[in-house]
């Protein structure tokens, strides 16, 4: 495991998945598949065998938790232009997880967050252009994880299994398991070096309409925006415009 986090921050390769599931991440269930991975621009996260007191941030990570929550942490902001629910959909087609099952949550302030050149930038389109291979490939390899560790429990190969939206199948014995189940023996897998992606033509959610995670929560109230804020002794103010031009 610090082989693997070693090894990748000495090769700085933007985009190569990491196992964090073992480092004792803040907020990640017991149990849980966590990976991270670097995004262009980003500065390499290297964490050594000593246990410490509070994890590193990453660009972005993946959490697949015993209940098959998916968390999808993203260092882009959602301001209305769908962000979020593309992402979801990018990481959903190669982990073969419908996208409406994910929650998408924005990354915490920190300086491994500077994921544009230094700086923490959405816009011009980058977000999803910037991270899709990277994207990809993470859902890829959690997707590889789970099939490992399905296969060292039904003590079969790994090409007889396949996969179903959020369920490793074994075709001969017609057994499932639900991804939250095997996410304690995939987190202490390897990641794999190299994963098959899905081709383009089978593609069930990338480039499809597809409804937006975010919708019923903004257009239902549940959402807060940096105007619902309230602070203790907080005034409220308002520009008073002159009566006429000039």
């Amino acid at each position: 495991m610090n082989k693997i986090i070693r090894d990748h921050s000495s090769t700085t390769s933007a985009g190569r998945p990491v196992n964090l599931s073992r480092r004792g991440f803040l907020g990640a269930a017991a149990g849980a598949l966590v990976l991270g991975f670097d995004l262009p621009g980003t500065k390499a996260v290297a964490q050594g065998a000593a246990p410490v007191a509070k994890a590193p941030n990453v660009a972005a990570f993946l959490e697949i938790r015993p209940d098959s929550t998916i968390l999808l942490r993203s260092p882009f902001i959602e301001g209305g232009q769908g962000i979020s629910t593309a992402l979801a959909q990018i990481v959903g087609e190669e982990l073969d997880a419908d996208p409406a099952t994910f929650v998408v949550e924005c990354a915490p302030p920190g300086a491994d967050y500077l994921v544009v050149g230094g700086a923490r930038f959405t816009g011009g389109s980058f977000s999803v252009r910037a991270s899709y291979a990277t994207m990809r490939r993470v859902g890829a390899s959690a997707r590889q994880m789970l099939l490992q560790a399905a296969a060292a429990r039904w003590r079969v190969p790994a090409d007889s299994l396949s996969t179903e939206p959020g369920r490793v199948r074994h075709a001969a014995s017609n057994r499932t398991l639900a991804y939250g189940e095997l996410a304690a023996d995939a987190a202490k897998l390897p990641v794999p070096e190299t994963v098959a992606l899905r081709p383009e033509k089978d593609f069930r959610w990338i480039g499809k309409p597809f409804a937006r995670l975010d919708a019923r929560d903004k257009s239902t109230g549940k959402v807060s925006y940096g105007i619902d804020l309230k602070v203790d002794g907080m005034l409220q103010a308002a520009v008073q415009h002159a009566p006429r031009r000039g």
